[in-house]
Order: C-alpha cells, then structure tokens, then sequence
C-alpha cells in the first residue's frame, strides 16, 4: 500500500514535473534563438566595419541591415566593444561625434605589422590628395598640390608614400601599382573620378 502511494507520488510528481520542464524548454529554446539571431546580428555589423575600412554612417548601416532600428545597432556596436575590451583584442571601434563608427587596430600594435597594412586609415585630407593626383592624370608635382591644399600637404604627401600609394618621378607624382591593388583597379587603367570617390 505504502509502495503504491510512493508510486502514484513519484509518478504525479514525473507528470507535473515533465510539463513544467516542457514550458521551460520551449522559453530558453526561444531564449536561445534571441541571442543566437543578436550574435548574428552583431558579426553582420562587425563584417560591415571590417570590410569598409573607414568610419561607416548609421544611414549606410540601415541600408544594409533592413527591417531593424537605428538604436538597435548602436547596442549592437557598443556590445561589440565590449567584448573587445572584455576580451583584450588588438581590435576596437572608435565611435566619432556624428555617431561614424570605425574598426581599428589599437595604436600599440600598428607599428608591429605596419609592413603588412598601409598603417593608420587614409585620412580626408590624403583622400583629397590621391582624388588631385587621380584628375590630373599623375602629372601633379609636389608645389602644385602644396598650392592646392597648403605647405602641410608636403607632410601628406611624405604619409601617402610611406603607405606605398604615389611616387615621385621625373618631379610628377605618380600612383604606385600598390594604390591600383588596394583599391580592387587595373594597374594603370584611367579612373573614373566620380565612380572612385
């Protein structure tokens, strides 16, 4: 009699037990699917900024990620530099004043492999400068872009050949065919100016 109650008891107990552990299945299994579609989510963001190699809009974000709110991916991109910090990796992303965020390698590291990578990002004024020498069909000296952009452009010029993008020849500079890889062009083809900016 007694065994057929611990029985009953032990057997009520599996039904209720069972149901209980059924419900809780299903919530962490949609639990689950959340973090799994944000971690998704997050490597998507984090693809994005790798692949851009500059400081990306939030516009140009939402252009890609479709049906998801503009503060849904600033969360996301602190989530991510959070767990660089988290996770001491030599990546992080600066975020600018006018929400533009950029994946960088951390200052300390930079010198380290500056040979394999053109060092820091191309800044707007060496942008300038390449756009010059590009509609002058390489036939721009250094005092026609001094006079063009200012005497600091002569220090820009010194970090754009450093990071193998021009030459200097014949007093002309010219773009390296190091500039013609990096930007995915055939080596010495013309550029169209509107379509490479």
């Amino acid at each position: 009699m007694l065994s057929n109650k611990i029985e009953n008891g032990f057997n009520n107990h599996d039904i209720n037990f069972a149901c209980e552990d059924s419900a809780f299945i299903d919530k962490a299994e949609i639990h689950l699917r959340r973090i799994l579609e944000y971690d998704e989510f997050k490597r998507t963001i984090e693809s994005i900024l790798f692949q851009a190699r500059r400081p990306v809009k939030i516009r140009e974000f939402l252009k890609v990620l479709k049906k998801t709110s503009k503060e849904r991916i600033i969360n996301a991109i602190h989530d991510i530099q959070k767990e660089y910090k988290l996770f001491d990796t030599v990546l992080k992303i600066v975020e600018s004043s006018d929400q533009r965020f950029e994946l960088i390698v951390k200052k300390e590291i930079i010198n380290t492999i500056e040979k394999f990578t053109l060092g820091d990002l191309i800044n707007q004024i060496e942008i300038k400068i390449l756009a010059y020498v590009i509609f002058k069909h390489s036939k721009a000296s250094k005092r026609d872009i001094a006079s063009k952009f200012g005497s600091s452009a002569y220090n820009y010029i010194k970090t754009l050949k450093k990071k193998r993008l021009i030459e200097e020849n014949n007093k002309k500079i010219t773009l390296t065919t190091h500039f013609y890889d990096y930007f995915e062009l055939k080596d010495n083809s013309p550029i169209n100016l509107k379509e490479f900016l």
